[in-house]
């Protein structure tokens, strides 16, 4: 018998933070435009949050205009993986 997939809530994902430098260098720009642009709404980003096999991870994405960079970090908020 299948299981529906569990969904939780978005509150249960803790406050994430990336160092601006690092985020802003894969999207092509500085730290200050990168958090300029994040103030305008021009710098999206998307948290999702692992399940089975990467339950405890969480992904990040950001999207700039036609460029985007994912983080996987660990459960303590440690980067394990970008793209």
């Amino acid at each position: 018998m299948e299981h529906p997939q569990e969904h939780r809530p978005l509150s249960t994902v803790p406050e994430i933070v990336l160092d601006a430098r690092l985020v802003a260098s894969k999207l092509g720009l500085t730290a200050e435009k990168f958090m300029a642009e994040l103030q305008k709404g021009i710098v999206h980003q998307v948290t999702e949050q692992g399940a089975e096999e990467d339950d405890g991870r969480y992904r990040v994405i950001f999207r700039y205009r036609s460029m985007e960079c994912r983080f996987v970090l660990s459960a303590e908020g440690r980067v394990l993986d970008t793209a």
